[in-house]
């Protein structure tokens, strides 16, 4: 397929066949300086994209003859499938519970896609803690793309080799005044970061180290950090709630999911990227982590906006 996009809207989208020697080839492709175009080609049910073409190329009037689709072939074995960093974050409710977000950054060290192994059988299978309800995710829905299991739910997206791919969701738990919680570790994981606000929310835990404060989002958050941790173990911690927290609105979830998502991942890797549209990156644009808070903000605030564009559709992958 070649989809072309106008303002982030799809506005048009053909299809050809491949050539018997993988080629392919789209004649009279209309051009336009607003129009960026995407190829993909669907294999073994894996959808593959190549980069974007942006207008300065189609402009130019030469034939793009570079483009690269990569596939692999797939397999059902998840062993090569490890998460980079896993992140929590911790957040009171006005319904007087506490909201989870947990977000592992996916690394399939292999060279085939990993995909289920049938229906209904997921790639990822994570563990509740008992009492969790208000389940949602950054894309999808159970039935959809997840499934509901005895004890949470399976992941039933593919994982394409290499890193990039993300498991993002949330979910509430009953907020008493001291209770100890249990994490699941649904895979290997190279380390983690948990998070709970500054004011109003203590954590204890043996298996983390306390790693200081850092703004996010306007918030204060403790940060909590620890090392590799393999499948199957469990992050034990002990969670006491007080006075001063701030209380977040759970009517609009999925935004939180999105908002808080970014920002989890940009604190874990410890600095901010963003690159020109020509993938032609200065290197003044690298800034480490503790630079100036309204720098930061500018950028959470348009990757958090690209984020929600993506969600409903307007943004190509």
């Amino acid at each position: 397929d070649l989809v072309g996009y106008n303002g982030m809207q799809e506005v048009s989208r053909r299809s050809v066949d491949l050539q018997p020697d993988g080629s392919f080839r789209f004649e009279d492709v209309e051009v336009s300086p607003e129009r960026v175009y995407l190829a993909s080609v669907d294999y073994q049910d894996v959808t593959y994209n190549a980069d974007v073409v942006h207008p300065d190329r189609l402009l130019s009037g030469e034939e793009i003859d570079d483009l690269v689709i990569s596939l692999y072939e797939t397999t059902n074995d998840a062993s090569a499938l490890v998460a980079d960093r896993m992140h929590v974050f911790f957040e009171l409710t006005p319904n007087e519970t506490i909201q989870v977000v947990e977000l592992f950054i996916l690394n399939n060290r292999g060279n085939a896609v990993i995909a289920p192994a049938g229906p209904n059988q997921p790639v990822i299978t994570v563990n509740l803690p008992a009492g969790a309800t208000n389940l949602q995710f950054q894309d999808g829905s159970l039935g959809d793309k997840y499934v509901a299991t005895e004890n949470g739910f399976g992941d039933l997206h593919s994982v394409l080799p290499g890193t990039g791919a993300q498991l993002m969701f949330a979910y509430e738990i009953p907020a008493d005044r001291k209770f100890d919680l249990s994490l699941h570790v649904p895979l290997r994981v190279e380390s983690a970061v948990v998070m709970t606000p500054v004011s109003g929310l203590n954590l204890e835990s043996d298996q983390l180290a306390a790693a200081g404060e850092r703004p996010v989002e306007g918030m204060r958050l403790n940060l909590f950090t620890s090392g590799p941790l393999n499948q199957g173990d469990t992050i034990d911690l002990t969670l006491t709630t007080g006075a001063g927290a701030a209380v977040i609105d759970t009517s609009s979830t999925g935004v939180i999911i999105g908002g808080m998502g970014i920002a989890l991942a940009l604190v874990g890797v410890g600095f901010w990227f963003y690159r020109k549209r020509n993938d032609e990156v200065e290197e003044e644009e690298l800034e480490e982590a503790d630079a100036v808070d309204e720098t930061d903000e500018s950028i959470m605030d348009a990757i958090i906006a690209l984020d929600d564009q993506f969600r409903a559709g307007e943004l190509p992958e």
